[in-house]
């Protein structure tokens, strides 16, 4: 696109799809750091939850990089007659096993159907099922360049791995004695969302087990 030299009027050059909310503002939020060196692009995040005329109109002056989720791309796409895609250059599915698993499959078969067919497309995804395979065949070319990570090494070395297996109500007790027993120690725990970590680090702190945060709000 910088060869091109891309300019807005031109429409949506790259589209990047992301499973959540959370997901798209962090990796919008990395795209807007890039941007500061590429002032020409313009670029912006549509998702479910934003108001969606703001983003229609955005759409409609003409918006480089689009970072989206499933549903909300799908609408714009179906229902803004502004959004401007017919020259895409690059699509981009970022944890597609992810968007699978949380039932977005139709949606993204729609969107394939709508988007040129000529442009260079990209998937990302850590597990590999039949699922993501048939995901593979409809939104990649013929015999599309595969890069995985090595077995040997997917593990840092010296680095443990493992698992355990309980009923969604005993997760937070069984969390709670896992952070008790190993108090001292440094640990990092993930959840799926940012309400999630927002709620864990509240109610953890007022059982006097002092935690702190980081998330994208």
């Amino acid at each position: 696109m910088l060869n091109l030299k891309w300019k807005p009027y031109q429409g949506t050059g790259v589209i990047v799809i992301s499973p959540t909310r959370e997901l798209s503002l962090q990796t919008y939020g990395v795209l807007s750091e890039l941007m500061e060196f590429f002032p020409s692009f313009t670029h912006g995040l549509i998702m479910g939850g934003a108001n969606r005329d703001t983003e229609a109109k955005k759409l409609a002056k003409g918006v480089c990089f689009v970072v989206s989720t499933p549903g909300r791309l799908l609408d714009h796409i179906q229902n803004t007659e502004s959004f401007m895609f017919k020259n895409l250059m690059c699509l981009v599915i970022d944890e597609a096993d992810r968007i699978l698993d949380i039932g977005f499959e139709l949606d993204i078969k729609k969107i394939l159907r709508a988007l040129p067919k000529k442009r260079q497309s990209m998937l990302f995804s850590a597990t590999h099922s039949p699922k993501v395979d048939e995901l593979v065949q409809h939104s990649l070319h013929a015999d599309p360049l595969t890069i995985e990570v090595i077995r040997p090494e997917a593990t840092v070395a010296g680095l443990e791995q493992g698992y355990v297996v309980c009923e969604s109500d005993k997760r937070f007790l069984l969390l709670f004695t896992f952070l008790k027993k190993n108090r001292g120690k440094k640990i990092m725990v993930f959840f799926s969302s940012c309400a999630s970590v927002r709620f864990h680090f509240e109610l953890l702190n007022f059982i006097d087990m002092p935690v702190d945060c980081i998330h994208v709000w």
